[in-house]
């Protein structure tokens, strides 16, 4: 399992994630951390939110918005 900082670390260097929210709990302040971290990479690496078990539209607007074309959503 990863941490979360680690996550958000990937995501500001620039690196993809694959993340399985079935299996790792993220709540809304971390998916929206990460989007944000990938965006200002200026790389626009893909994040890809598989599985997430609640996603509340709410939710998925804010962390499209600060993806800003970084995030994908595999529901």
């Amino acid at each position: 399992m990863m941490l979360h900082e680690t996550m958000i670390e990937i995501a500001r260097l620039g690196g993809g994630l694959d993340l399985d929210c079935s299996k790792n709990i993220l709540f809304p302040d971390t998916m929206v951390a990460i989007a944000k971290a990938a965006a200002d990479s200026g790389k626009r690496p893909t994040i890809i939110f598989r599985n997430v078990p609640t996603l509340f539209p709410d939710t998925a607007i804010k962390v499209v918005t600060a993806g800003q074309g970084c995030v994908v959503f595999a529901l």
